[in-house]
């Protein structure tokens, strides 16, 4: 009888969410990162197999070959990645409209995948280990990343520097991670987002093959 376990891929996680916060918390063992306005994808790879698939379940790679091809480029023969889908216009500014459209045909605007996230690699599970490890390890698959597929950069010790920049740039918020925590399905406090600017047109409710609110 085989009783092997089939690599994880993304149909079969549970996405961590944040919590909403005023503060960001600043004690040691937090990192921060930006919060780009886009739509939040997991990507996952097991030899010739590429998966996309959007927080409400659907997967999308039919409408998304440029990041099927970044994906399958990663030297890994087996890799699950979470990031956001972000595709920005032509004066620099990010478009989530466009990027939810992206969702539906491969006809459009260029995107680019920002990941900040390594849930598995080589047929290990890597979401029981702390983020500081899963980081580190993302580091190594991705190196730079390419025309497609980005690191997020983060910072360690206070927010105060990135939240800063982050208005200057016009981004949604900073997202805090305690760095010592595995990855939780669902919303947790161990990930937490301070909003610095709402959306010009409000928050959206997303149909099921694609984001059903953000991050």
């Amino acid at each position: 009888m085989n009783t092997a376990v089939a690599p994880l891929m993304p149909s079969a996680v549970r996405l961590q969410l944040v919590s909403p916060t005023r503060v960001l918390p600043t004690r040691p063992g937090w990192l921060y990162e930006p919060k780009l306005d886009g739509c939040r994808v997991l990507l996952g790879k097991d030899g010739s197999t590429v998966q996309v698939r959007v927080r409400g379940g659907g997967l999308v790679q039919r409408e998304l070959p440029e990041v099927v091809e970044s994906v399958y480029q990663l030297r890994a023969e087996h890799v699950v990645l979470d990031g956001e889908l972000v595709v920005v216009d032509g004066s620099g500014e990010v478009d989530f409209d466009a990027a939810c459209a992206r969702l539906r045909s491969p006809v459009g605007p260029p995107v680019q995948v920002f990941v900040f996230d390594l849930l598995a690699l080589d047929e290990e599970d890597l979401r029981e280990r702390p983020l500081r490890e899963r980081k580190a390890l993302l580091g190594r698959v991705m190196g730079a990343g390419d025309a497609v597929l980005k690191p997020v950069h983060f910072i360690e010790g206070t927010p105060e520097r990135l939240v800063e920049s982050a208005k200057e740039l016009g981004f949604e918020g900073v997202i805090a991670k305690y760095t010592g925590a595995p990855y939780q399905g669902g919303r947790t406090p161990l990930w937490r987002k301070l909003i610095l600017r709402r959306p010009e047109k409000g928050w959206r409710v997303e149909e099921s093959t694609r984001p059903r609110a953000r991050h």
